[in-house]
């Protein structure tokens, strides 16, 4: 049975920090969103579930069939806010919402382009509670209202 909300997580982990989970998922978010532009996949094997790395490694394929290479840069500190949590037996999920401000630089058989762009994302992070691995991987992502 799922159990929802933060005293939830809080009664199966007394040392949970939500804040010191944000700052930790806004971490993650910046070097995830990097490391999928700049296609470093070995970057992003421990941070991604096997189904999330699997879809990121269908993009950057296709983006290294197309001749297209790309670099994200932060223009400032994204915004990361609590949006669920759900724990399940003896898995614990939380969801941020990220708002990011970004500078893309592409380069493809084309030419190149710059374009700043806002970004709203919901991010799913998912920890084994029982483990002895502190770190939550990624298991969803989908886009969310700004």
């Amino acid at each position: 049975m799922a159990v929802t909300g933060l005293a939830a997580l809080k009664a199966r982990d007394s040392g949970f920090d939500p804040q010191a989970f944000l700052n930790g998922a806004r971490l993650a978010y910046q070097k995830i969103v990097q490391a999928f532009a700049a296609g470093d996949r070995e970057g992003l094997k421990d941070l991604l579930s096997a189904s999330v790395m699997t879809a990121f490694d269908r993009e950057i394929t296709a983006r290294e069939t197309a001749g297209r290479t790309e670099e994200v840069e932060f223009l400032q500190f994204p915004r990361a806010d609590l949006e669920g949590a759900v724990v399940e037996e003896n898995k614990a999920r939380l969801t941020v919402r990220f708002l990011g401000e970004l500078r893309s630089r592409t380069k493809g058989p084309e030419g190149e382009g710059v374009e700043d762009r806002r970004t709203a994302e919901l991010w799913t992070f998912e920890r084994t509670l029982d483990s002895r691995d502190p770190n939550w991987v990624l298991v969803q992502v989908s886009p969310a209202e700004a």
